[in-house]
């Protein structure tokens, strides 16, 4: 009956299935190796990312505390100077304040003597043109306005008007003070030659700021009669010397 089997040929069949069912054992078991080894790679990567971010963090944290305790040294350093700074800087702008009002009340009273005496100037003028006319004049009257032309000049002259830099160049910028604007309105009214004789007869008892010159100037003799004018307000003052026109029985006649 087992005339003509081949046996070789059974047998390498079983080996050749044994061998199937082994590579696909060995295949599967070097799969899950590999997975295995992927996830150990992965799960490796991972605690390494974690601890690079806890170092990031702490660095962060350790950079952040070196900043603040640096600020903190800053303020504390710097403090005291930027506190002694902003104390030199009120006190400088304090002392400015200060200087300028005693600046701008030395102003008001140097042009308050400006229009003083530009009214016992003109009451002298009047007096001289009085005697040029031949015309008796009070001598006493004559020196007491005198005496008060030479008490506002003094005045004028110990007047201290206070300066500070840009000064010069703020009073430029503003066309001037009110002296300078009252002889800006005056610089076109011609002097008669009487006014400039009476200039050099009272000239000297003038007070000599240049502003008071100019007013002195401009007194021409149908402005004699006029009220004075309070240069610091422009407003018109009253009369400070009553001095009449000496009546035609008091007139001398000139031979």
């Amino acid at each position: 009956m087992l005339t003509g089997y081949n046996f070789l040929s059974d047998g390498f069949h079983n080996f050749d299935q044994k061998y199937r069912e082994l590579s696909v054992a060995n295949k599967e078991l070097t799969e899950e190796v590999e997975l295995d080894g992927h996830k150990l790679q992965v799960g490796q990567t991972k605690a390494d990312l974690d601890k690079t971010e806890e170092g990031r963090k702490s660095d962060a944290a350790r950079v952040d505390n070196q900043l603040t305790e640096m600020k903190s040294a800053v303020d504390i350093e710097v403090a005291p100077a930027v506190s002694k700074s902003e104390m030199k800087l009120n006190a400088e702008y304090d002392d400015r304040l200060k200087l300028m009002e005693l600046r701008s009340k030395a102003l008001v009273e140097k042009a308050r003597l400006s229009s003083l005496a530009s009214q016992v100037y003109r009451v002298l003028e009047r007096m001289r043109k009085a005697e040029e006319r031949g015309e008796v004049v009070d001598a006493a009257k004559r020196k007491k306005f005198e005496g008060d032309l030479a008490t506002y000049r003094s005045a004028t002259d110990a007047l201290v008007i206070p300066s500070f830099p840009g000064a010069e160049q703020l009073v430029d910028e503003q066309g001037g003070d009110a002296s300078e604007n009252e002889s800006s309105d005056t610089e076109g009214i011609d002097s008669s030659s009487e006014e400039e004789d009476g200039r050099k007869t009272y000239g000297d008892k003038v007070p000599s700021d240049a502003h008071i010159k100019i007013v002195v100037a401009a007194a021409v003799e149908d402005q004699v009669e006029e009220a004075g004018i309070d240069l610091t307000t422009r407003d018109t003052l009253a009369p400070l010397f009553d001095y009449p026109e000496p009546s035609l029985q008091h007139q001398k006649k000139v031979p």
